[in-house]
């Protein structure tokens, strides 16, 4: 099976159970803690809209935000950053409550 094909079938067994997504991202979150997260590498400078230093270049205006904060206190340094924000899994899921919370709403 393809990496994509893979990826496919973990999102849709996540969306069937929910609850499995906390392991899916538990281990994801520590490959990509591995491999230095998000950030700029080292050798590399932040974006001139970046105060923390810790900012990677972004492909829209919207996108590109700044904690403003020193590189010790980037938002993006706290342990569950990864896990909360970035992660596709709990984005997924973080939609689908949202979808219900305005249904209910709008009802």
């Amino acid at each position: 099976m393809s990496a994509e094909g893979l990826r496919e079938l973990v999102m849709q067994v996540c969306e069937r159970d929910p609850s499995l997504i906390l392991d899916v991202v538990h281990h994801t979150s520590q490959e990509e803690r591995g491999r230095g997260g998000y950030h700029p590498l080292p050798d590399s400078d932040s974006p001139d809209w970046c105060v923390c230093g810790r900012c990677r270049e972004m492909p829209t205006e919207e996108e590109r935000e700044c904690c403003k904060q020193t590189p010790v206190n980037c938002i993006s340094s706290q342990p569950n950053f990864d896990f909360i924000v970035l992660d596709p899994l709990v984005l997924l899921m973080v939609r689908r409550y949202r979808q219900v919370l305005i249904r209910c709403y709008t009802a």
